[in-house]
């Protein structure tokens, strides 16, 4: 640019233009004020290289001011240091405008521009210039508009003739063409100059070292594979997509997208990313944002362009929102926004997610323990877990295997998983907590009445003791890891069905304590005073009594069912105390069992009598009074 008065050099001062032969001034926005046309293009890559966007813009910029039109074109006017200070220039040259022009050489730059400069596309004419892409790749809303091909010959001198066209100048048509023949042979000079030094030095390089495009590649596919040996991932995603059809290249770019698959946490443990990128490059993206009020989540797929992506979601309070995801070298950048930005919204987000705060496996922290005890106590519905953002996907279990339960096969219950976790729920079509476990049921909501979770999320500070199973706060806890390998087989064993009795001793010393991934079955005394003593029963008691019961009493005690009977005769915030009937013994023998721990505490034994071949009633007390001798 030059000074209007004198024609002399101008130097840029903050806002102003000082001309350095005669000091006259003028604002820098006083330079666009009139320009008719704007080129909004990506001035520069990742890496700070200017981009061949650039160079289009230039030549495009070069034409159009040769025609006299009055262009604006970032690079034209300013310096590298000056480009970080050229919002208001950019803004008052594109709101005078009247064409503007979008270019783009990938599918990345184009969203990138519309993420920039779309609030300003109103009452203008709009024209997508687009170089090594498919009509296609065109964003949709850019896909209604007339595009140019770049890269078709004499595209530049149609585009010139449009603009002079839109701006009312078609008189100055011929004029161009005046121009562009003139243009034509100066460049042609420029290009037969270059073009034979071009050839001296291919034939050089051809000469020392045989290089034809398949070596240059071969280059860039080794210098990839350096960069993968150093962590620098990104710039060599960047190398493996431009030689992708050179020898292995597609499966070393997949094989480092295959790094960034998987579940991230943030440190506060409130936010979960889950990203898989196939060998398509489609993105599966969800996300799980927790609060005090419940969850909120969304997901989508979207196709990866290099180590960027940007996309549209809605979340599950069909709130729409707009993000992104950026590959670094340390995990992955996400950007995410809502138009709500409540506590209970997905908000404004942006985070990096670090390759060490991955996991391969799904992370259940986004909930805790509190909160799975808390849906038991409750008696929460599959419809409130639902409105907390949670999702369930339904498991389906080979009739063959089914376990008998309620008196029922699994009519009565549904068995679900927590997407994105390892979490279980059974979820009963009947409130069972109003009748006994045996009998009819009146239809009800459908209630969470048990869950089966990994113990590193409900019982954490137990893991490495036994797998036995304990109560705290009127929960019942089943780690049942033993009955899960050796009887039934199948998930849900362990929480409402009768289970065989195991020897100890013959169980693998692998399976005697609790792993981080441990199944761990879990019930409310919410299922009703019957079913809770029926529970307690079988998934408590007998499995911690009987090894100390058979070495006193022997293959008198193994009779469970048939000649023992069991009762609870008594329960305490802290104690059980039973009693079991040794029908070839005759004999009353009375244990009380600490909950938190299991503990056994052998209290008294007696003879009892035995009436009309009836052992007992339900009632403890009358058959207390059946005890002879000493009671307990």
């Amino acid at each position: 640019m030059n000074c209007s008065i004198c024609g002399g050099r101008l130097k840029r001062d903050n806002d102003l233009y000082v001309c350095e032969n005669c000091g006259h001034k003028q604002h820098l926005a006083s330079f666009f004020e009139e320009a008719e046309v704007f080129i909004c293009y990506v001035e520069n890559d990742e890496y700070g290289r200017r981009t061949k966007d650039s160079i289009i813009a230039q030549e495009i910029y070069n034409r159009l001011k040769d025609n006299n039109i009055k262009c604006f074109y970032q690079r034209a006017f300013e310096s590298a240091s000056e480009r970080e200070n050229n919002k208001n220039v950019n803004e008052t040259a594109i709101q005078k405008s009247k064409v503007i022009i979008v270019l783009a050489t990938s599918n990345h730059n184009f969203k990138k521009l519309l993420d920039s400069y779309t609030e300003y596309f109103c009452g203008k004419t709009i024209i997508p210039v687009y170089s090594g892409l498919n009509a296609a790749d065109i964003p949709e809303a850019l896909g209604a508009l007339q595009a140019m091909d770049y890269d078709i010959i004499g595209a530049v001198d149609t585009l010139t003739k449009s603009i002079l066209q839109l701006l009312g100048r078609e008189n100055e048509i011929n004029i161009s063409r005046l121009v562009n023949s003139t243009f034509k042979k100066r460049r042609k000079i420029a290009i037969l100059s270059i073009t034979s030094l071009l050839a001296m030095a291919i034939a050089a390089a051809a000469y020392f070292t045989f290089c034809t495009p398949y070596v240059l590649k071969s280059k860039k596919y080794s210098y990839a594979e350096k960069l993968v040996s150093e962590g620098k991932y990104v710039e060599a995603i960047e190398i493996y997509s431009v030689v992708d059809d050179y020898k292995n290249s597609k499966n070393e770019l997949q094989s480092i997208y295959n790094k960034y698959d998987g579940y991230y946490m943030n440190e506060e443990q409130t936010i979960c990313l889950f990203l898989n990128i196939d060998r398509n490059h489609n993105s599966e993206i969800k996300l799980i944002k927790a609060s005090e009020d419940g969850n909120i989540s969304f997901d989508t797929n979207v196709q990866i362009d290099g180590s960027f992506v940007t996309f549209d979601f809605k979340d599950t309070n069909n709130t729409a929102g707009t993000g992104s995801i950026k590959l670094s070298d340390e995990g992955v950048q996400l950007n995410a926004k809502t138009t709500d930005t409540s506590d209970f919204s997905i908000g404004e987000i942006n985070i990096l997610f670090k390759f060490e705060n991955k996991s391969d496996s799904p992370i259940v922290s986004s909930f805790s323990a509190n909160d799975i005890t808390g849906w038991l106590k409750n008696m929460i519905t599959d419809g409130e877990l639902k409105k907390k953002g949670y999702e369930l996907t339904l498991k389906t279990i080979n009739d063959d295997n089914l376990i008998y339960v309620c008196g029922k096969y699994n009519e009565d219950y549904d068995y679900y998983t927590v997407k994105d976790t390892t979490v279980d729920v059974m979820i009963f079509n009947r409130d069972i907590s109003k009748e006994d476990i045996i009998g009819n049921l009146e239809p009800g909501n459908k209630i969470i009445f048990g869950v089966y979770a990994p113990a590193k999320l409900v019982i954490p500070d137990r893991i490495g003791q036994l797998t036995q199973p304990f109560i705290e706060n009127d929960i019942l806890f089943v780690p049942n890891k033993i009955f899960y390998e050796l009887d039934r087989r199948i998930p849900y064993t362990g929480i409402f069905s009768s289970i065989n009795i195991q020897n100890p001793s013959s169980i693998d010393e692998s399976y005697a304590s609790i792993t981080d991934d441990t199944p761990v079955g879990i019930i409310s005394k919410t299922v009703g005073k019957k079913n809770w003593e029926n529970i307690i029963k079988y998934q408590f008691i007998n499995p911690i009594v009987y090894n100390v019961a058979k070495q006193k009493y022997g293959d008198s005690f193994m009779k469970m069912d048939t000649e023992v009977t069991l009762y609870i005769e008594n329960e305490t915030d802290s104690d059980f105390l039973v009693s079991y009937y040794l029908k070839e013994k005759k004999l009353a023998v009375f244990y009380r069992i600490k909950k938190t721990d299991g503990t056994v505490t052998f209290v008294s034994e007696c003879p009892y009598v035995q009436e009309d071949k009836t052992i007992v009633n339900e009632n403890a007390e009358p058959r207390l009074h059946m005890i002879q001798d000493t009671q307990p």
